[in-house]
C-alpha cells in the first residue's frame, strides 16, 4: 500500500519540552507513523500509509490541542512548550540539537553525551541520503573506529551520536563531514560497461556483427569454457548455445562488398612436437609445500557467525545459462535499452555481487562427479621430485594465525614522489618506435611452419584509441579516493561473445540485411547502447591447455630479440569458494590461501566489477579491462577462514597436484562450492620505465572424492579433476592478464584505509604517470601477436557448429594428439 509523507508546521515552535510530550502522545496511541524531526524548518515529519493518514492526523490534532490548552492556561511567557512566533528563529537555533534529539533511539539517548550530525542540504536536494554515504557496515566500522553508538534518522537526513565525551563524539562528526565533502565535491565514478573496437591500422574501416559459426573453424575449437561458471553437460552445453547464436565484431570490406573475417590461415606458435612442453616457469621439479593440521577443530566454535542456524537448503550454482532466443532484443527496443544501459548502479546498501551465477540451480563441490570415461593421465605433470620452493607469497594478505599483513614497507609514502618522477620520466623517454621486419615465409601446414619468437611487425596502438580507454578509466576511477577494500585493475586476454544480438542486425552469407556495415565509432555506440550489460557479453579468458604456448608468451621477444618480459615471482594458492546463508539470503566468497607459507585472505567471490570490452576483428584473441571493488570482509569471515585453514592438510601426490583436505564445521553454517589449485608467474616488463605487469595462471581444476560426515564434521577431500575431453571441459588450462605496477601500488593504500581517510593517488595523477597509456599498449601488442596461441587445443564440440568447415592453414591437415 501506498506511503504519505507530510510535515507539521506551526505559527509557532515546539520547544524540546513540547516536542517530548506529543512524541509520547503519538507513542500512546500506537500509531503506526514513522517520525523524524526536519532541523532546516523545525518541523515534525510523518510518514505512515494512505489509509492510516486520517487517523494519525486526528492523534496529531488532540495532542496538539491538549498541549495548546495547557500552555494558554499557565502563560505564554512562563510556558515551557511552546514558544511564540515572533520568537521562532531565535528559538529554533537555540534548541535545534535538543529538539531532533527527542527522537532519537534509546541508545543514543542513554548516552553521557549526544549530538546530531546532519546531511548537507546539497546532498539531499541531489537525493543523496545517510545511507548511501554511510552503508549499514561502513557505519559499523565507524563506530568500531570512534568509539560511538551511532544510529540514522527514519528519513536519512540526520545521524544520531551517542558518546562518552564531546571529543569522542567531535571525532565520529569529522569523519562523516569528510564523507560528506568527498561525495559533495567528487563526481561518482562511471560504471557502465563500454564497448570499444581496435582495429589497429583501420581505425577508420568499417565493421558489422556476424555469427561466430561463420568464422574460421579454429575459432570455435579453440574455444574453451569453465565448467563451473557455464553448463557443459552432454543434454545441455552451452557451447551448443555459442555456436549457433554466439555473435562477434568483424570488418567490412566495402571495395569488394564482404565479411573480412579472422585471422585463418594463421599457425601455432609452436611445432606439433612440442606442443606438450611443461610451463617452464612450473616445472616438473616445482614443490608443493606439504600441510599438517594444526590441531583438532573445536566442535562448537565461540565466534559470533552472520549466518543463519538454520540448515542450508539449496547451495547457489556456478552455471550461468545463455538468454533465449525470444529474450533477444533488437537495436530499436528503446524501452528495454533505457533500463539496461543504467549498468552498474550503486546500491544503497552494500549486497554481495552474484555475477552470473544461477541461484535456483543447486551444485556444489560435494556432490559427486558424473561418471567418467577412462581418462589419459595428465600429460603437463609427470612425478615431481618434492625440492626446494621458490618462496614469493602474495602482498597485504593475512596471517595464518589471524593477523592482518601489510603494504610494501613505505609504499604509501613514496607514491606521490613515485608519480611525479614517472610522468618526468616518461616525457623525457617516450615509447620506442617499432622497427619493420619482414614477417616469415607461410608454409602449407602447422606443423611445417618454423615458430618465430620474434615479435611481428604491426603497426603502434592508434593514439586516439589509447586516450579514449584512458579517459574511461579516470572516469571509471573517480570517487575511490575514500573507498576502503580492495581494488583491482586488470587487462585480461581472451575471447568476447555477444550472446543477446537480434538476428536481423547481424550479417551472414546471403542475408538481405541493408546497411548493416558501419564505421566502426557507429558500430561502438549501437553496442554501447544495447550490449554492454555483462549478460549480453560473454567473456571466456581460458587462452590454451598447452604449456608451450605460455612458453611462448613468457619468452616473447622483440624485434630486436631481446625478452619482453622477465619473470620476478611466482607462487602457488589455493581457491576455496564458499557459500554462507546470511540475513540477506546466500553469500558467495573466496579463501586464498598461500602454497608457501598459508597465510589467507577471505575475499568477495565477486565484487562490484565494470568492464571495457575490447573487440578486436583482426585478431584471434581480444581483450577486457576490468575494474573491481570489494570491502573487506568482517572478523566472521576471518575466524572462519582460519579455522578452515588451521585444518586443512596438503597431501603431495604423483601426478603432481597435491590433493586437499578440509573439515568444515557445521556449526558455522557454510558450504564448500570447489577448490582449485593456481600456480601464478609474474613478469616484469623489460623497457625503462614501463610500469606493466605479466602474470599467467595455470589453473588447475579438482573434484571432490566420497564426502565423510561424521557428526557436526564434514570430511572433504578435492583431487586433480582429470577433465573430460567429450565435453569441452579442461582439467588444466592458461590465463593471461596485464597489470600496471604504479596502480597497484596506489590502490595499496586502499587496503588498510580508515574510514573517513583519503588517499594520496588520483586518477589524473595514473594517467599522467601514463600508467593506464601504457597498460593498453601492453594489451594491444600482445593480441597483435598471440594469433598462434591455443591452435592445437580442441573442444571437442563438432556437432555443436555444424556449419561449413573452413580452410584453417594446416590446423585440419594435422593428426598431431590433442589435449
Amino acid at each position: 500500500m501506498a506511503e504519505v509523507e507530510f510535515l507539521l508546521a506551526f505559527n509557532w515552535v515546539l520547544l524540546p519540552v513540547g516536542l517530548q510530550e506529543f512524541y509520547a502522545g503519538l507513542q500512546e496511541q500506537s500509531t503506526r507513523a514513522k517520525v523524524a524531526y526536519d532541523v532546516a524548518t523545525a518541523s515534525i515529519k510523518l510518514k505512515c500509509l494512505s489509509s492510516d493518514e486520517a487517523a494519525v492526523m486526528a492523534v496529531c490534532q488532540a495532542v496538539l490541542d491538549k498541549i495548546v490548552r495547557q500552555e494558554l492556561a499557565s502563560g505564554w511567557e512562563s510556558g515551557k512548550k511552546i514558544a511564540k512566533a515572533l520568537d521562532q528563529a531565535k528559538a529554533n537555533e537555540k534548541y535545534k540539537e535538543a529538539s531532533a534529539l527527542v527522537f532519537a533511539p534509546q541508545e543514543i539517548l542513554r548516552s553521557s553525551f549526544r549530538a546530531i550530525w546532519a546531511m548537507p542540504r546539497e546532498l539531499v536536494d541531489r537525493g543523496i541520503l545517510l545511507g548511501h554515504l554511510v552503508p549499514d557496515k561502513a557505519a559499523t566500522n565507524l563506530e568500531q573506529l570512534t568509539g560511538c553508538t551511532l544510529r540514522g534518522s527514519t528519513d536519512g537526513h540526520l545521524m544520531y551520536i551517542g558518546a562518552d565525551s564531546s571529543e569522542v563524539s567531535a571525532r565520529a562528526q569529522d569523519k562523516l563531514n569528510a564523507l560528506a565533502e568527498h561525495m559533495a565535491r567528487t563526481p561518482q565514478g562511471d560504471t557502465r560497461c563500454e564497448t570499444f573496437i581496435y582495429a589497429e591500422d583501420q581505425q577508420d574501416a568499417k565493421a558489422t556483427l556476424s555469427y561466430m559459426e561463420h568464422g574460421p573453424r579454429s575459432h570455435l575449437t579453440t574455444f574453451f569454457l569453465d565448467r563451473t561458471k557455464y553448463d557443459l553437460e552432454a543434454e545441455s552445453s552451452t557451447y551448443g548455445e555459442i555456436f549457433k547464436k554466439g555473435v562477434v565484431v568483424s570488418l567490412w570490406d566495402d571495395d569488394h562488398n564482404k565479411l573480412i573475417s579472422r585471422p585463418k590461415d594463421i599457425n601455432p606458435v609452436t611445432l606439433s612436437k612440442n606442443q606438450n612442453q611443461v610451463f617452464r616457469a612450473f616445472p616438473l621439479d616445482w614443490t608443493y609445500k606439504p600441510k599438517e593440521r594444526t590441531n583438532d577443530p573445536d566442535p562448537d566454535p565461540k565466534v559470533a557467525l552472520p549466518f543463519h542456524s538454520g540448515q542450508n537448503p539449496m547451495v547457489t550454482s556456478w552455471v550461468a545459462h545463455l538468454p533465449q532466443p525470444d529474450q533477444m532484443l533488437p537495436h530499436s527496443d528503446t524501452s528495454v535499452r533505457e533500463a539496461r544501459v543504467a549498468g552498474y548502479k550503486e546500491p544503497d546498501k552494500l549486497q554481495p555481487q552474484l555475477g552470473l551465477y544461477d541461484p535456483r540451480k543447486p551444485r556444489r563441490i560435494l556432490d559427486q562427479a558424473p561418471a567418467q570415461p577412462d581418462v589419459p593421465p595428465n600429460p603437463w605433470h609427470a612425478a615431481p621430485s618434492f625440492g626446494k620452493t621458490e618462496e614469493a607469497s602474495a602482498p597485504s594478505r593475512g596471517t595464518h594465525n589471524g593477523s592482518k599483513g601489510k603494504p610494501e614497507s613505505n609504499a604509501v609514502d613514496e607514491l606521490t614522489t613515485k608519480l611525479k618522477m614517472l610522468v618526468d620520466e616518461t616525457r623525457s623517454h617516450p615509447l620506442p618506435v617499432v622497427s619493420a621486419e619482414k614477417p616469415p615465409m607461410k608454409r602449407n601446414t602447422m606443423s611445417q611452419q618454423k615458430p618465430s619468437r620474434k615479435r611481428k611487425t604491426a603497426p603502434m596502438t592508434h593514439p586516439m584509441f589509447v586516450h579514449a580507454i584512458s579517459q574511461k578509466l579516470v572516469s571509471m576511477l573517480s570517487g575511490l579516493e575514500m573507498f576502503t577494500g580492495d581494488l583491482s585493475l586488470k587487462v585480461n586476454l581472451g575471447r568476447l561473445c555477444l550472446t543477446e544480438i537480434n538476428d536481423r542486425v547481424v550479417w551472414y552469407e546471403g542475408s538481405k540485411l541493408q546497411r548493416h556495415a558501419k564505421p566502426i565509432q557507429g558500430l561502438k555506440n549501437t553496442l554501447d547502447e544495447c550490449h554492454v550489460d555483462p549478460r549480453d557479453v560473454m567473456f571466456t579468458n581460458i587462452l590454451t591447455a598447452k604449456g608451450a604456448d605460455a612458453n611462448y608468451i613468457s619468452l616473447m621477444a622483440d624485434g630486436s630479440g631481446k625478452r619482453i618480459w622477465s619473470g620476478y615471482k611466482r607462487r602457488t594458492v589455493y581457491e576455496i569458494a564458499c557459500c554462507a546463508t546470511t540475513n540477506e539470503g546466500y553469500f558467495r566468497f573466496v579463501i586464498e590461501v598461500d602454497g608457501n607459507d598459508f597465510s589467507y585472505q577471505p575475499r568477495y567471490l565477486s565484487g562490484q566489477a565494470c568492464s571495457l570490452f575490447v573487440h578486436c576483428p583482426k585478431r584471434s584473441w581480444d581483450f577486457e579491462i576490468t575494474l573491481s571493488k570489494s570491502p573487506r570482509l568482517g572478523k566472521d569471515y576471518e575466524a572462519f577462514a582460519q579455522d578452515l585453514v588451521d585444518h586443512m592438510r596438503v597431501v603431495p601426490q604423483s601426478s603432481g597436484v597435491p590433493n586437499l583436505e578440509f573439515i568444515l564445521n557445521k556449526a558455522y553454517k557454510v558450504e564448500m562450492l570447489l577448490a582449485r589449485t593456481v600456480n601464478i608467474a609474474s613478469y616484469e616488463r623489460n623497457q625503462e620505465n614501463d610500469p606493466s605487469l605479466l602474470e599467467i595462471r595455470e589453473v588447475h581444476d579438482m573434484t571432490p572424492l566420497p564426502v565423510d560426515e561424521t557428526g557436526d564434521r564434514v570430511n572433504v577431500t578435492v583431487t586433480q579433476y582429470p577433465g573430460f575431453e567429450q565435453l569441452g571441459q579442461l582439467p588444466m588450462w592458461y590465463e593471461v592478464s596485464m597489470q600496471s605496477k604504479i596502480v597497484n601500488k596506489a590502490f595499496e593504500q586502499n587496503r588498510e584505509l580508515e574510514l573517513g581517510d583519503k588517499v594520496d593517488w588520483s586518477p589524473d595523477q595514473l594517467m599522467n604517470a601514463t600508467a593506464f597509456d601504457r597498460l593498453i599498449r601492453s594489451a594491444a601488442e600482445m593480441v597483435r601477436n598471440i594469433d598462434g596461441v591455443g591452435l592445437w587445443g580442441d573442444n571437442r564440440q563438432d556437432a555443436m557448429h555444424p556449419g561449413p568447415e573452413v580452410n584453417t592453414g594446416g590446423a585440419s591437415t594435422d593428426t598431431g594428439p590433442k589435449w
